[in-house]
């Protein structure tokens, strides 16, 4: 566990509240601090964890079972500009959004039901077991994602002007961005239900 201090701001000084992380005017905004924030910053950090860790091993994941598919040829599936910019800028918003908004009941609830304080304590939100579930679960997303998509496009298309659909970068593409949607997806379940 990591240890945090807590100064209060009093008369005798700012002496504590200058050597501490936290400032609280009285002592009894200690509760609040504690039950409240603490417990919503734990659950919000476990959530932007496991999300983070989901959303890359479902992407890269694809890379691997392609690279199976073509013989390691050393080919990519995806175009590299949506590879740089997958975590900067496409799956940006989901762990913000999570870091940001998500709160699993309200503060007087919290205040009222201590019960809550203890389950942050008992890490039933992030544990080796749920780390490696969110894991496995990913891989098993990327499986669906790719060879369902792969048996949907595995025919070219061809098009009334001659021009053929459905090269290695199309395909990419294509799983690319259910990729995203399953990962939008995966993220408005979370911030819609407690999991």
């Amino acid at each position: 566990m990591a240890h945090v201090g807590v100064g209060i701001m009093g008369r005798e000084g700012v002496q504590a509240a200058c050597a501490s992380d936290y400032t609280i005017g009285q002592f009894r905004f200690l509760t609040k601090l504690l039950f409240v924030h603490g417990v919503w910053s734990y659950r919000r950090l476990c959530k932007v964890l496991l999300y983070s860790f989901y959303k890359n091993i479902c992407l890269y994941v694809m890379e691997l079972w392609f690279a199976l598919h073509s013989g390691f040829s050393g080919q990519i599936l995806f175009e590299r500009w949506t590879i740089a910019i997958y975590n900067v800028l496409f799956t940006a918003a989901p762990p913000l959004a999570l870091g940001l908004l998500d709160r699993c009941c309200s503060a007087k609830t919290m205040m009222d039901s201590p019960a809550i304080y203890r389950m942050s304590q008992n890490r039933s939100d992030f544990n080796i077991k749920i780390f490696w579930t969110w894991c496995l679960n990913a891989v098993y997303h990327s499986v669906i994602l790719y060879f369902m998509s792969y048996a949907m496009l595995r025919h070219d298309v061809a098009h009334s002007d001659g021009m053929v659909l459905g090269d290695h970068l199309f395909f990419g593409n294509c799983i690319y961005t259910v990729n995203l949607v399953g990962c939008f997806f995966i993220t408005n379940i979370n911030l819609t239900v407690d999991v």
